[in-house]
């Protein structure tokens, strides 16, 4: 909540860098982790692609989306799923990562150490050594036929 709360001001106020920096915080930084402890390139790397998204948004909110929602239909997802989390992730995706875990039938969830919400730019040779494990799964390469007769 004190994320969101920041991330309202600051764009209620038209503050875009206020905002990046909220997000920041909530996204790279997670709620454990002091913000020099982050890869200052990373960081970097982060604000800009952060406040290129607000100016691209310009001003136009979230897209709507009109069908059901996604939650209610994850117990019919018969693919396998990797669940990436960073070590350094809040609560509220832990939660996430936990029900999706549950709800498809053949989700794991694997943490990356040293890492927050970007498991990808902070640690990309742990995150590719764990995608590419999970690509070389037998699981994920069933032809289709395969996948109709599961």
């Amino acid at each position: 909540v004190p994320y969101l709360l920041a991330l309202d001001a600051a764009l209620a106020a038209g503050d875009v860098p206020a905002a990046v920096d909220a997000d920041l915080r909530q996204w790279l930084d997670g709620p454990n982790r002091p913000a020099d402890a982050v890869d200052a390139t990373v960081r970097a790397r982060v604000r800009e692609m952060t406040a290129q998204s607000y100016a691209a948004a310009d001003g136009e909110g979230l897209p709507e989306f009109d069908g059901p929602p996604a939650a209610e239909h994850l117990t019919e997802i018969r693919v396998p799923v990797l669940i990436i989390l960073g070590e350094y992730e809040g609560p509220d995706m832990r939660r996430i990562a936990d029900r999706l875990e549950v709800l498809v039938a053949d989700a794991r969830q694997v943490t990356i150490p040293g890492a927050g919400h970007l498991a990808n730019m902070e640690q990309p040779a742990a995150f590719n050594a764990v995608v590419l494990e999970f690509l070389a799964t037998p699981e994920v390469h069933l032809t289709d036929a395969e996948e109709w007769d599961r």
